[in-house]
């Protein structure tokens, strides 16, 4: 994720990021434009309110990992119109629709490729309007606790009674 921020600032696009949950060490380029957060605590009012906060005033999610399973901030991310960007490990594919929100890269993936993506994406106002209305769209129809409830309930009772 650094290296792809640190791309997008030689490509000459202005960008800032917080990372939230963990504190790498920040390269000294990168200090002024990446704000950390290693912990942020959704149980309190300051925490969710940070949180939120964070989401109000992003534009994508970057969640590059080398492992996960299914990462709850890609629904969170999208219900706030928030395209999320990933690797394709882990379940990470079970929750991204290329183009309805967000976009999947190889783990091994050149940083360069994807800031080309997003920066392509951003500079054209519509698609990224476009992507970022799927993405909530997509949220509310994939994200949702009571519709997952629904589906599991009339799934359970047409197998097992």
């Amino acid at each position: 994720i650094l290296s792809v921020v640190s791309f997008l600032q030689d490509f000459g696009q202005k960008c800032r990021m917080a990372i939230v949950g963990c504190a790498p060490d920040l390269p000294q380029k990168l200090r002024n434009t990446i704000e950390v957060f290693p912990f942020l605590d959704k149980k309190t009012e300051t925490g969710r309110k940070k949180f939120e906060e964070l989401l109000f005033r992003s534009h994508f999610l970057l969640h590059l990992a080398k492992a996960d399973c299914t990462p709850m901030v890609i629904g969170e991310a999208n219900s706030f119109g928030i395209p999320a960007i990933t690797s394709d490990v882990g379940g990470l594919p079970s929750l991204i629709k290329e183009g309805y929100n967000g976009k999947m890269f190889s783990f091994l993936e050149k940083p360069e490729i994807i800031g080309q993506y997003l920066i392509s994406i951003f500079r054209e106002k519509n698609k990224y309007e476009n992507l970022a209305g799927k993405s909530a769209t997509f949220a509310g129809d994939h994200f949702d606790w009571k519709k997952s409830c629904r589906l599991l309930l009339e799934f359970a009772f047409c197998k097992f009674f």
